[in-house]
């Protein structure tokens, strides 16, 4: 892929809110990086937090990652719920336990994207 393909190509980020055991999703933008003509501006959200609400920001990447035993993608719906699952646990332990996820899933199989993944407790 070229550069201007790769600069064409689109990026999203989503930010999740577990609360209550529940999550909600912010679904984020899909803007292309890089130079485009159709420059449109971000749409903002609000949301009022709570103390010990947690929230990921992340790209596609780790969704999109091809893995398992039919080498398919991890997929949003297994990603909600090991972030639901796992939300309550430090920081610390949710970063080895989403790594580890990440890679058994993986297998041998290379990483297909870059991958981010942000959590923080208010």
């Amino acid at each position: 892929m070229g550069d201007y393909e790769a600069a064409r190509e689109q990026f999203e980020l989503s930010l999740k809110l577990a609360r209550d055991h529940e999550l909600t999703v912010i679904k984020g933008d899909k803007m292309p990086i890089g130079i485009y003509e159709d420059h449109r501006s971000f749409t903002c959200h609000e949301q009022t937090l709570k103390e010990n609400d947690t929230l990921y920001l992340f790209s596609d990447g780790y969704v999109d990652q091809i893995g398992g035993p039919r080498r398919k993608s991890f997929r949003s719906k297994y990603f909600r719920e090991l972030l639901l699952q796992n939300h309550h646990r430090n920081m610390k332990e949710q970063q080895q336990l989403l790594e580890s996820s990440l890679d058994e899933w993986k297998g041998d199989n290379e990483q297909i994207d870059d991958i981010l993944v942000i959590g923080f407790r208010v």
